[in-house]
């Protein structure tokens, strides 16, 4: 009986649609906090490009976190890209392009955060471009560490 549909009566039936999510909303109300919004978004860094170099603007809370607390105190300039280790920078450059190629979809990848003592976080990374502004490319960076996964 169930496989010939017109012997079922659909009649008084609703199906309730679930709206889609625009995180603009949350954005531009007084919804969420920073907190819920960081805890969204995972660890995040923002930053520009002019040429080959790599100018880091922000950084979120949970990027500390994943470090550990005790990089509250880095200096963010010098410290995220000392901590690819130099074999992957290329992976890092290629995300960038690809992003840059396509802004929609952006890039990822897999790269190496080194932490203290030399040990290594594997960090799933998503890269888009975001804007060109006074001659810099403006870039948005989600970080995952995948380091207990793999």
């Amino acid at each position: 009986m169930l496989r010939d549909k017109r012997q079922i009566d659909t009649q008084g039936l609703v199906y309730k649609q679930v709206e889609p999510m625009h995180i603009r909303e949350f954005i531009d109300t007084n919804f969420v906090s920073d907190s819920m919004l960081n805890n969204v978004l995972g660890p995040v860094v923002f930053f520009e490009v002019l040429g080959g170099d790599i100018k880091i603007t922000r950084v979120n809370e949970q990027y500390f976190r994943m470090l550990g607390e005790q990089h509250f105190e880095e200096d963010i300039q010098k410290e995220f890209l000392k901590r690819i280790p130099e074999e992957e920078r290329c992976v890092f450059h290629r995300m960038i392009e690809k992003a840059f190629e396509n802004p929609v979809l952006g890039a990822d990848g897999m790269i190496h955060l080194l932490c203290e003592g030399e040990q290594k976080m594997s960090v799933y990374t998503k890269v888009f471009y975001l804007r060109e502004r006074e001659g810099y490319r403006q870039y948005y960076c989600s970080l995952l560490d995948i380091s207990r996964v793999i």
